[in-house]
């Protein structure tokens, strides 16, 4: 699992705990020369350029020559004007937005992306997705969008269960907002990464939840494991009579009432 963040001068703390490092060109203001600089001094981190304007792709194909792990990252409308040159260039590219369904992952794929956020049916398919493609996860997003019709079997990657799904998620980022929030990333940061745990409301790191569901309370290593592989069969099948979800999360709630705890990794009663 790599952790990447938006790149920041003079951000050395949270640069060097990252593996990747997201920078935007914008050709009206940013200089090429000052580009060619930033990879040259960060060949220890693969790089993602996005640009708010035309994709240069003579521009990547320079950088590819001066470092080993270049991706660009393109809205489909700069894909579809750039897909050939890019194939010429030998540059690996993914599409900044959700997949959702199984048609478009398999359009992607055949286009030739080297990643995907999957998202809605896909990612209770994580495993499977994961050998066909690189995995991108938003970790304080929902990551399906049927939040507000069934909150319960919504998908979210809660803290405590870092160590079951992190195997799963080749690239992690978090959603700080814009311009980037490093106070929030350091919150996000520590709550995932360092502690694997949120003793409050999980609402509060991931706003999408819709509702208030306590973090303390339930076994959630165990929950996410059995929604990785499920494939949503619930959706899928008008007999399925799964109700594991919603019990789960009663489960937890009857928990927390009763004041009830399930203990941090390593953590003394």
């Amino acid at each position: 699992m790599i952790l990447s963040v938006p790149f920041k001068l003079n951000n050395d703390e949270y640069t060097n705990i990252a593996g990747e490092l997201q920078i935007n060109f914008n050709d009206s203001r940013n200089s090429f020369e000052k580009l060619i600089d930033f990879a040259e001094a960060y060949q220890n981190h693969r790089l993602v350029i996005t640009f708010t304007n035309h994709v240069d792709v003579s521009i990547l194909r320079t950088l590819r020559k001066i470092h080993p792990h270049i991706y660009c990252k393109l809205t489909r409308a700069q894909l579809r004007e750039c897909i050939t040159d890019l194939y010429e260039a030998q540059v690996s590219f993914f599409v900044d937005e959700v997949v959702n369904d199984i048609i478009l992952f398999q359009n992607l794929l055949a286009l030739g992306v080297c990643a995907i956020y999957p998202g809605g049916d896909l990612i209770y398919r994580l495993p499977e997705i994961q050998q066909w493609v690189e995995t991108r996860i938003v970790l304080n997003h929902v990551t399906n969008n049927d939040i507000e019709a069934n909150p319960e079997k919504s998908m979210f990657f809660s803290p405590q269960a870092f160590n079951v799904y992190k195997k799963y998620m080749d690239v992690v980022e978090f959603d700080c907002g814009t311009p980037y929030n490093w106070d929030h990333f350091g919150v996000y940061y520590r709550a995932w990464f360092e502690n694997q745990h949120w003793r409050g409301n999980l609402q509060e790191i991931i706003p999408e939840l819709g509702t208030p569901i306590p973090g303390n309370s339930y076994n959630q290593s165990e929950f996410i494991t059995y929604k990785l592989l499920c494939g949503r069969k619930c959706g899928y099948d008008i007999n399925c009579k799964c109700h594991k979800c919603q019990r789960y999360l009663e489960l937890a709630f009857v928990m927390d009432d009763r004041n009830i705890g399930v203990r941090a990794a390593g953590e003394n009663i």
